[in-house]
C-alpha cells in the first residue's frame, strides 16, 4: 500500500503553493510511503528532488527504510536498491551494509565496502527496491519537481529504458502516444517484438504486466492495450511507480513528459 502526501499543495490544482506575508516557499515538499514484503521487489520512480532545486539525489537518500536489513556483503537477506544501467544493459546493485565488523552502516555498491557516493537524476529514472529478511516500510521524500517544464527520454530501437512520470501523480497508459516528440508508435494487432511496449512490475503476481501499441490491419481504433486484450486500456501508472518502455519499432524515439497542470489520470 502507498500513501502520498504533498505539503502546501493540491496536485490536481496545479501544485498551488501557500503564501503568507512571512514566508514564500520555492519548494513543494512531500513524502510517499510504500510497504514492501520480505524478498519482494517494488518498482519506484524518482519523483522528488533535494530541497533547493537540486537535479540529482544521492542513492543513499533515495529511501528511508524502517529497520533496514543488512549484512557485510550483498545477499538474499539484505535490503537492496537496483538501478538499470542503460549503457551496460544490466543492473547496478546497492545493499544496506551493517553487522559484525561494519563500523559505519549504510548503503554500499555491490562488491564495495565504502558508503556509496553515487547519485541518481531526480525525476529522470527509476529503481527497484528489494526487501530483505523481513517486511518493511519505505519513505520517499523531498521537493516535488516543479522547476522543469518537461523531462525527456531517448529510446533507441529495440531497447528498454526504465522510466517514470517525473511528478507524483498517476499517469494514464493510453496517454503515452501523446508523449512521442520524435518518431511514432510502432504497433501490430497483438504484442510482439515489433510493437512498442510498456512493462509494469506486478508486485502481487511477482511478474510483469505488459501493454503494447495496437494498430494495423483489422484495428479500428489504434491505441495502447494490455497484452491479450483488444480494448484500449484504462489502466494507470500509479504515483511513485516506475516502468520499462520498449521501443519495438525501427528508428529511435524520444518520449517527453510535460509538467502537469491537472491530474494526468
Amino acid at each position: 500500500m502507498k500513501k502520498l502526501v504533498i505539503a502546501a499543495a493540491v496536485l490536481a490544482a496545479g501544485f498551488a503553493i501557500a503564501d503568507d506575508s512571512s514566508l514564500v516557499s520555492s519548494s513543494i515538499v512531500g513524502y510517499e510511503t510504500v510497504n514492501v514484503a520480505s524478498k519482494k521487489y517494488v518498482a519506484l520512480a524518482v519523483q522528488f528532488e533535494g530541497i533547493g532545486e537540486t537535479v540529482s539525489i544521492p542513492v543513499k537518500d533515495l529511501v528511508t527504510v524502517a529497520s533496514p536489513a543488512g549484512a557485510a556483503s550483498i545477499g538474499g537477506g539484505t535490503d537492496q536498491i537496483w538501478r538499470w544501467d542503460t549503457a551496460g544493459n544490466d543492473w547496478a546493485k546497492y545493499f544496506y551494509r551493517s553487522g559484525r565488523g561494519v563500523t559505519t552502516p549504510g548503503w554500499c555498491k555491490s562488491g564495495e565496502t565504502a558508503l556509496t557516493t553515487d547519485t541518481i537524476s531526480a525525476g529522470e529514472t527509476c529503481f527497484f527496491f528489494r526487501g530483505g529478511s523481513s517486511d518493511t516500510t519505505l519513505t520517499l521524500s523531498g521537493a516535488v519537481k516543479q522547476f522543469a517544464a518537461s523531462a525527456s527520454y531517448s529510446v533507441p530501437s529495440k531497447s528498454y529504458v526504465f522510466m517514470g512520470y517525473p511528478w507524483p501523480v498517476a499517469f494514464t497508459i493510453s496517454k503515452m502516444s501523446d508523449a512521442y516528440t520524435s518518431g511514432t508508435p510502432s504497433g501490430a494487432a497483438s504484442i510482439g517484438g515489433g510493437t512498442d511496449q510498456i512493462w509494469r512490475w506486478d508486485t502481487t503476481g511477482n511478474d510483469w504486466a505488459k501493454y503494447f501499441y495496437r494498430s494495423g490491419r483489422g484495428v479500428t481504433t489504434p491505441g495502447w492495450c494490455k497484452s491479450g486484450e483488444t480494448a484500449i486500456t484504462t489502466d494507470t501508472i500509479p504515483a511513485g511507480e516506475g516502468f520499462f518502455f520498449f521501443r519495438g519499432g525501427s528508428g529511435d524515439v524520444e518520449i517527453t513528459f510535460t509538467y502537469p497542470t491537472t491530474s494526468q489520470e
